[in-house]
């Protein structure tokens, strides 16, 4: 992919759009993409974001990237694991440290989607995961006065809940399982 090496921000927003277009069209007409579509898929938006190493010169770029993830379908296990190892939790975190509430929502929205989907031996990652900790963060949004950033509010605490309620579950299982 030498191409990324001098992409620019314009190009990038055009090409993650299409890969975006691509996964919509696919997925509203019944068909889902294979897991073989959806890796190349990730990786090349993920090298082409790693590329892009100003990525606050253009948002859209982000925003349309976290709207395709947020919309994916994370039913295969192995696709789990591979966003769980991947850098795109890095780039969660750094969204979460300098992006707009609109992008914000996006990526807490990616984590939610991962989560519901998470089996038992993706949830200790979700602990370890610093993009996770950060929740807590946004926590408080929930009484400001804007309203996006009481939407993000909720978002965390919902992601958080559900992660508190899977590693009950998590362990109430280990629990059964050892008596």
């Amino acid at each position: 992919m030498a191409f990324l090496e001098r992409i620019t921000a314009g190009e990038l927003q055009e090409y993650t759009k299409m890969l975006d277009d691509i996964l919509t069209y696919k997925f509203n007409n019944g068909s889902n993409p294979s897991d073989g579509m959806l890796f190349n898929t990730l990786i090349s938006t993920v090298e082409m974001l790693d590329k892009c190493r100003n990525p606050w010169i253009d948002c859209d770029v982000y925003s349309v990237t976290f709207h395709f993830f947020a919309n994916m379908d994370f039913s295969s296990p192995k696709f789990i694991e591979y966003f769980l190892d991947s850098e795109i939790m890095d780039y969660i975190e750094r969204i979460f440290k300098k992006g707009p509430s609109y992008i914000i929502e996006e990526a807490i929205s990616v984590i939610f989607n991962i989560l519901t989907l998470a089996s038992d031996e993706h949830i200790p990652k979700f602990h370890e995961l610093e993009c996770v900790q950060s929740l807590f963060d946004f926590k408080c949004y929930v009484k400001m006065n804007d309203l996006n950033l009481q939407n993000i509010g909720k978002l965390a605490i919902q992601t958080l809940e559900l992660l508190y309620q899977k590693s009950q579950e998590l362990l109430a299982r280990k629990s059964l399982s050892r008596a």
